[in-house]
């Protein structure tokens, strides 16, 4: 009963109120260009830039199979290099872990905080995008969202897509009243665009 008087409270979005099915394949493609040679250089520059992150294994491979110090930074550069070839990669190896019918308890424990203690992006980029999506005026040093909402500048969390912050209402919303604690959670920038390149590649396989 509580959830549906909640619900009936709050309307859905104004962009649910015309939902229909669209055609996302299409609007991924479209994000990364109008033309077949836009979308064809950000395939490249995708590809290279996982090339590029890939190269330093050709080395510390072999190296950790007779050191015990270079299999510990193969471990390490491992995690940083699955954070920064983006969401599509980090979901892989969240499937990977939760597998270990498939793979080494090792292997499962060590990129097990891939699934909620990714490497977060900064204050500033969260500043930056509440700015941008929510058209408020943000206080960067009070971490005060227009006259509402009060945020922790530290994330309680972080995941492949995004951030979670724990925040606290200033003045009642709807059915929540001043003072009520919520969470917000935050995409990273440049997440989109890694996104749309992988599908465009898988779209391409």
């Amino acid at each position: 009963r509580f959830v549906a008087e909640l619900e009936s409270a709050h309307a859905p979005p104004k962009d649910w109120q015309n939902w229909k099915r669209k055609e996302w394949s299409k609007e991924l493609s479209q994000s990364l260009g109008d033309s077949t040679v836009s979308r064809m250089w950000a395939a490249v520059e995708r590809v290279l830039s996982l090339a590029a992150l890939a190269a330093p294994f050709t080395i510390l491979y072999p190296l950790s199979l007779v050191s015990s110090s270079a299999e510990s930074v193969s471990w390490r550069y491992a995690l940083w290099a699955i954070e920064q070839a983006g969401p599509t990669y980090i979901k892989l190896f969240q499937w990977a872990t939760t597998r270990q019918d498939l793979f080494s308890p090792e292997f499962c424990r060590y990129f097990g905080q891939l699934q909620d203690r990714t490497t977060g992006h900064a204050w500033k980029d969260t500043v930056r995008t509440l700015r941008d999506d929510l058209q408020l005026p943000v206080n960067e040093d009070e971490a005060s969202v227009n006259d509402f909402l009060e945020l922790d500048q530290t994330p309680i969390g972080s995941g492949c897509i995004a951030q979670v912050y724990r925040g606290k209402l200033k003045q009642s919303v709807g059915q929540y009243a001043a003072g009520t604690e919520v969470a917000v959670k935050v995409q990273h920038p440049g997440i989109w665009k890694k996104v749309c390149v992988d599908f465009y590649l898988i779209g391409m396989g």
